[in-house]
């Protein structure tokens, strides 16, 4: 996850955390019973016990991204999350291995949920049954597939929960439930939360977008930057030129994770200093044909001489 440089609003023990995972990492701390309600395979009500399932006590070899021990009278199970970018064959076998590994270490039944967050990277065919047979054993997982795309922002503005918030960047959102979102993070009067989750909803705004779409990566973006009048009067014009550099460069990763992964990595975005070089970036790497043509326009433009 890349750090905003002013800490006021994201503290450096995030700095390991992926980009993406960071909301649903906060949304299953502040809120678990909020996620378990909208991704979960069982209807829970207010009487249901939850007790998170710790990554490194439950799978030290195998980390798993969200679990959940649930009870609810003489019930008990466990809800399995998993949130992907890119869903490969390798990353579906894992899956299935930690689905395993969470039923043998809680002896309970394990609902999986697999939550995809790319529409442009959506799987051409969602398998119905994760299987490995390996000599002896012959291991069946059935997942349930979510695209976050496909899911009403209605849902999260709905919540009283701010975590959700971001969300509704990357949810099927008019451009009044966006505004929307972008007014109740900025009402938020904790100054750091408020300025994580911001950074948060421009990064989730431009995950769903296709190189046809940069036109509405940027007007997202703005719409956010416009709010960054009201932040200055609260932290100042440094703080956000910061922000603002952070969000051109989550736009950026963003592009060529879509387009070209592995064009950039995140330190060397993480290294651009200037926004408008970090702006020329986001629209070459957009219109290039070919992953050459885009290796060729980002050379010119960090190397102009």
């Amino acid at each position: 996850m890349r750090l905003i440089r002013s800490d006021i609003f994201l503290d450096a023990s995030v700095n390991n955390v992926g980009r993406f995972d960071l909301s649903f990492k906060s949304l299953a701390e502040q809120s678990p019973r909020t996620l378990l309600r909208l991704f979960g395979h069982v209807p829970i009500d207010d009487t249901a016990l939850i007790e998170p399932i710790e990554r490194e006590i439950a799978l030290p070899l195998l980390s798993v991204d969200h679990a959940f021990r649930l009870t609810r009278g003489a019930e008990h199970w466990v809800e399995h999350f998993e949130a992907e970018v890119v869903l490969s064959a390798d990353d579906l076998n894992k899956i299935l291995k930690r689905s395993a590994l969470l039923r043998l270490k809680t002896d309970q039944p394990v609902w999986t949920t697999i939550i995809l967050l790319s529409r442009r990277h959506k799987p051409a065919v969602v398998p119905e049954t994760l299987a490995i047979l390996d000599g002896s054993i012959d291991l069946k997982v059935r997942p349930r597939f979510v695209a976050l795309w496909e899911l009403a922002a209605s849902v999260a503005l709905s919540s009283p929960v701010v975590e959700m918030l971001p969300l509704v960047g990357a949810m099927k959102a008019t451009r009044e439930e966006l505004e929307e979102a972008i007014r109740r993070v900025s009402r938020i009067e904790d100054k750091e939360l408020s300025g994580r989750l911001r950074a948060e909803l421009v990064t989730w705004s431009g995950l769903n977008y296709n190189e046809n779409e940069t036109g509405e990566i940027r007007r997202r973006a703005s719409m956010v930057t416009t709010e960054q009048v009201f932040l200055a009067s609260l932290v100042g014009e440094q703080a956000v030129r910061d922000v603002k550099l952070w969000e051109a460069q989550g736009n950026l990763a963003v592009v060529i994770e879509s387009r070209f992964p592995g064009l950039m990595d995140n330190a060397a975005i993480d290294a651009l200093s200037d926004i408008e070089k970090v702006r020329a970036l986001i629209k070459a790497v957009a219109k290039a044909p070919s992953l050459d043509e885009a290796r060729t326009a980002v050379d010119r433009i960090l190397n102009p001489d």
